[in-house]
């Protein structure tokens, strides 16, 4: 015998599963799939960057949805020099350069001018760098190239050496003339020998010629680090004249190139053994466990 079911009860379960169905239908077409990005921008930068910028460049796809970023090595489109502009502004939408820039390089055309960029964006605060780190991309009036790292040299001093002279600590503004005689007064000499110098410079640093291009030039505010080389120029001449002096006759600083690496990089012996009342160096950690270890 065949059970025939119940109409109005078959009829009821049917529709049940149409207006079921019918809600899981509406349920995804409320829920769309993201949209893929409407554009793709490839970044150079070398192998051991490339975990920290995929981390901005994650950051920046979620606040822009519609642009992506793609990580790519800089070997990858450069061959083994990370340094090539042309073969990576060739390759990649945008890069890390490893090294600085040169007037030949803008005028090359390889570059684009990000100045109208930087004023159309007010969340753009020039403020936000350090200290003359965005003048050194800057050129006729264009910014072409935005600083991705620093690594500042600063000043180290004792302030106990600074304490018994009776000289105020260094603050920021100091002029040359106030290095020079803070330098002279801090050093101090036990018959031939120096004992402690005014000021210690590493072999391997770049304050010399910061001091030399510094006291030549005035940095002022819009002065680019880009046009034709000042070396032979008599500012230039005087100021390596005055830096050499510091050691040769003044003798408030060693000779450089005679001064002994200790173990640690960039740390001298004189620091090492105290005879520093001011010198020169990064502020990287391992360097200020060194110091610690010499000065209170």
């Amino acid at each position: 015998m065949i059970h025939t079911p119940d109409r109005p009860r078959a009829l009821r379960c049917l529709l049940a599963i149409v207006a079921l169905a019918s809600l899981v239908s509406a349920c995804q077409k409320r829920s769309p799939t993201p949209a893929p990005p409407q554009a793709t921008i490839t970044f150079a930068c070398s192998d051991h960057d490339q975990g920290k910028y995929r981390q901005l460049a994650d950051t920046f796809h979620e606040e822009n949805p519609s642009i992506a970023v793609q990580i790519v090595p800089s070997t990858a489109v450069s061959g083994e020099s990370e340094d090539d502009l042309k073969e990576l502004a060739s390759s990649a939408d945008s890069f890390v350069l490893q090294r600085s820039l040169e007037p030949q390089d803008i005028q090359s055309g390889l570059l684009r001018d990000l100045q109208p960029l930087v004023e159309a964006d007010a969340a753009f605060d020039p403020p936000d760098f350090y200290l003359g780190l965005l003048e050194r991309f800057r050129w006729q009036g264009g910014l072409w190239g935005l600083p991705s790292q620093g690594y500042p040299l600063v000043i180290f001093y004792d302030k106990a050496a600074f304490d018994q002279a009776g000289l105020p600590h260094p603050q920021p503004g100091w002029s040359f003339e106030e290095f020079e005689t803070a330098a002279q007064t801090l050093t101090q000499h036990r018959g031939e020998e120096t004992s402690r110098f005014g000021m210690v410079v590493s072999p391997h640093s770049l304050a010399g010629p910061i001091l030399v291009m510094g006291r030549a030039r005035d940095w002022g505010e819009g002065v680019s680090l880009l046009p034709e080389p000042i070396l032979d120029s008599p500012a230039v001449v005087e100021a390596a004249r005055w830096y050499v002096n510091l050691a040769r006759e003044q003798t408030v600083m060693p000779n450089p190139y005679e001064l002994v690496d200790g173990p640690t990089p960039f740390v001298v012996k004189e620091v090492e053994e105290g005879k520093a009342a001011t010198w020169d160096g990064w502020p990287a950690a391992y360097m200020l466990e060194t110091y610690e270890e010499v000065y209170d």
